[in-house]
């Protein structure tokens, strides 16, 4: 619990959030480590609440398209997550789809 806690405060640190915003990402967070899968579905059977899994993946759904990420800032969490601010980095984020059609050519497993 207190890794929760030590998360739950670097992330308030770099993006000065509410709670229920912040708790609603390091839920994400741990489902998606658990489950390591990005299915919304799988995402909010694993999504450490008490709430019902429909209103958990409504959680997940309200976060995903309320918020539009500042980059900057995404990059500076992972790099205060993994102890890289004493050196001059780039962090580079890709999410690529390739399609032939219809047909997606990337997956992920």
């Amino acid at each position: 619990m207190n890794q929760l806690n030590e998360l739950s405060a670097l992330i308030n640190q770099t993006f000065n959030w509410n709670k229920a915003r912040i708790d609603c990402l390091v839920g994400m967070l741990i489902a998606l480590l658990s489950t390591r899968s990005m299915n919304l579905t799988e995402l909010a059977i694993a999504f450490p609440n008490e709430a019902k899994p429909d209103s958990r993946y409504r959680r997940i759904q309200r976060f995903i398209s309320d918020y539009l990420p500042d980059f900057d800032k995404v990059s500076l969490f992972i790099m205060k997550l993994f102890g890289f601010l004493t050196q001059d980095y780039y962090l580079i984020l890709d999410r690529t789809n390739w399609k032939w059609g219809k047909k997606t050519l990337i997956f992920s497993s």
